[in-house]
């Protein structure tokens, strides 16, 4: 669930854009009010039930929210599905590669657990996203623009703190 949410944040961009901020208020509270009622049903299963109902919602709500925010543009869901395949397979990937380490892992300490799994994730889908995808290029334009942040220590902005 949480890949069509970091997704969808771009979205706001796209309504303001176009002038449509209406629509993205009602299309928050429509998403708002599935949540709320999926997690209802969901709690008749138990905790369970409500994990994967609030991992399901934003789910099944990524393509409609799509539609609706780039109605009246250029954009277009085939393309952005395009676009995303190559770091999401390289995701699920990194992500069958790495869970069952993770799992076979020694329960003894979860923090060593958790760290190897990051740490092979990240390693295994950066491996992928630059050789097999040849996506490498997003790692490094990120990494570029990271570097040429201003330092906020020297801001204006901090001179009467």
């Amino acid at each position: 669930g949480i890949l069509p949410q970091m997704i969808s944040i771009a979205y706001g961009w796209v309504y303001y854009s176009i002038g449509n901020a209406v629509t993205m208020m009602w299309w928050g509270l429509a998403n708002y009010g599935a949540l709320i009622v999926a997690t209802l049903i969901g709690a008749l299963y138990g905790l369970k039930g409500i994990a994967l109902a609030s991992a399901l919602t934003p789910l099944v709500l990524a393509i409609p929210g799509t539609l609706l925010a780039y109605r009246g543009t250029p954009l277009q869901f085939l393309q952005q599905c395009r676009t995303l395949s190559g770091p999401i397979f390289a995701g699920l990937i990194a992500a069958a590669l790495c869970w069952p380490v993770v799992l076979w892992m020694p329960v003894a300490n979860p923090l060593y657990r958790i760290a190897a799994g990051l740490g092979g994730f990240s390693a295994v889908y950066a491996l992928l996203l630059m050789g097999v995808f040849k996506q490498g290029h997003l790692i490094i334009d990120t990494l570029a623009q990271l570097k040429t942040l201003p330092n906020s220590n020297n801001s204006p902005a901090n001179e009467n703190i």
